[in-house]
């Protein structure tokens, strides 16, 4: 990178330190990138006009490390720089806005994320998506924030939304197809708050964020916690608010089916519920009701559920914890601001991060119940 790309690179980002290093965030493309301490110090240092090779004599000087070494730090800071000023900015989106003529009475209302959403479609097809989103079904009344259609045709339905469609599934794949409206239409429309690849629990007064990417067995230990008392929030996003509040999409957890016969064992109740397909493998919604108010969340657990060699819970660095939350960041809405960064790691300050590498779910748990208790006396 040259000089001008760099300065083009700190007008549009801001930096924020934290204990271990900082954190950039990119305004124009709306993302976080954490800096461990020698990359966040090459960051100030560039910032403030110094040149690599003063850098390097610096960090050796700051590091106690020998030239190779800082040499190494420079170059490898840069290029991480690069990728932080060739990331893509998004169009802002403008949000749409449904006017009341459009909308009509029929359909029923469900409510979530602070939002109503009214579906209108047949019996059988309707039948099928309470399956998602039953628990949230409301009276309906006045206007609501989103309207959906759902229209019948021989072998397929049409989601038809704002005068759009928003997408087309046989019947076996609709339900699917709504809670892929849920993620990519009504979380962006709410403001100020991040969206995490997460799912979230609460145990007794404790919420704690499971981080990690689909298939990483989430939803596995949403089912075993909620039949063990804990309670359900969410299998799959988390959002953070503005108050440091934590809410999860509150959809129930979506069950593939080569789990079947293990989560049977904790809810029963799931050999009865319908069958659907969802990004070609077959799925169950575990009808379990997701609370929808803000937990106060002070851990954080990276789960690898798996075969794994070493069982347990492991404490992690909270610089490098926070990158790798940061990486399963999947959604920074309009209206968020260098404030809101501040609170961000307001949270991260009092949070603590730990790894899980559990084969069994309920030796997962067991962990997971005794980490807790300790933590009420952190």
């Amino acid at each position: 990178m040259g000089a001008s790309e760099f300065r083009r690179l700190f007008r549009e980002t801001t930096f924020h330190p934290v204990n271990g290093g900082g954190v950039v965030y990119h305004r124009k493309a709306r993302r976080l990138f954490a800096l461990n301490d020698a990359a966040a110090f090459v960051w100030l240092g560039l910032r403030d006009g110094k040149v690599p090779a003063a850098l390097i004599v610096d960090l050796r000087e700051t590091f106690g490390v020998d030239g190779t070494v800082a040499e190494l730090w420079v170059g490898q800071a840069i290029s991480d720089f690069k990728v932080i000023g060739d990331v893509a900015v998004s169009p802002s989106p403008e949000w749409p806005h449904q006017d009341k003529a459009e909308v009509g009475a029929r359909g029923v209302d469900y409510q979530l994320l602070g939002q109503t959403l009214r579906i209108d479609a047949g019996v059988s097809t309707l039948k099928s998506i309470d399956s998602l989103l039953g628990g949230m079904r409301r009276q309906n009344s006045g206007t609501p924030d989103i309207a959906v259609e759902i229209t019948d045709e021989v072998d397929t339905c049409q989601v038809h939304f704002h005068q759009n469609v928003f997408g087309i599934a046989t019947r076996d794949r609709i339900v699917p197809e709504m809670e892929r409206f849920v993620y990519e239409e009504m979380v962006p429309r709410v403001r100020h708050f991040l969206a995490f690849h997460a799912a979230l629990m609460q145990c007794g007064d404790i919420g704690v964020l499971f981080a990690a990417p689909s298939g990483s067995g989430k939803s596995t230990l949403s089912a075993v916690l909620s039949s063990r008392g804990w309670r359900y929030r969410s299998d799959e996003m988390a959002l953070l608010d503005r108050e440091l509040g934590w809410r999860g999409v509150p959809l129930p957890p979506c069950i593939k089916s080569d789990n079947y016969s293990r989560i049977e064992k904790w809810h029963p109740s799931l050999r009865d519920v319908s069958e659907h397909i969802r990004y070609g493998r077959k799925v169950k919604y575990l009808p379990v009701q997701a609370e929808g108010n803000a937990a106060d969340v002070t851990i954080v657990v990276f789960p690898r559920l798996g075969e794994a060699e070493a069982a347990g819970l492991t404490a992690i660095d909270p610089l490098a914890a926070l990158t790798q939350l940061l990486s399963l960041c999947v959604y920074v809405p309009l209206g968020f601001t260098e404030s809101d960064v501040t609170r961000l790691l307001l949270w991260h300050e009092r949070t603590r991060y730990f790894e899980l590498a559990v084969a069994d779910p309920s030796e997962a748990a067991v962990a997971l119940e005794d980490l807790c208790m300790n933590a009420r006396g952190w």
